[in-house]
């Protein structure tokens, strides 16, 4: 298998609970935003992997990587719909075992407008490391 994408089905909180409790419309469109930037970053993530898949992973393929999700990021907070997020692609996620399988391991972590006090885990990479 290439590469899997997985979203955490709940967001992991960052701030302090809110006391107002959200809405069912923000929870649909919080659900639907998380959904298109997943689409976009996996199909970023693809395309990239279909032309590095013989690279050494090293910084320099990493930063690749970094840069096109960083853009795709960018994008969203210029449309409003993310307002911070952080791109992970170093050593810290790309150990040597996980270079040695011939993959890139990016994290995606990101806040969205809807759910300020939250935050979105998207990781791109295997699935699972057994």
């Amino acid at each position: 298998s290439v590469a899997g994408v997985l979203l955490a089905e709940n967001p992991v909180y960052v701030e302090a609970a809110t006391t107002r409790v959200p809405s069912a419309l923000e929870q649909v469109n919080n659900r639907r935003v998380a959904t298109v930037l997943v689409q976009r970053l996996k199909e970023a993530y693809l395309e990239l992997f279909e032309y590095t898949q013989l690279e050494i992973n090293d910084d320099l393929t990493r930063g690749v990587y970094r840069e096109a999700m960083t853009s795709i990021l960018e994008e969203f907070r210029a449309k409003r719909m993310v307002y911070d997020f952080k791109v992970v692609c170093d050593d810290s996620n790309n150990s040597p075992r996980v270079i040695d399988m011939g993959i890139v391991q990016v994290h995606v972590y990101c806040k969205l407008t809807s759910t300020p006090g939250r935050m979105t885990v998207v990781s791109m990479g295997p699935e699972v490391l057994s």
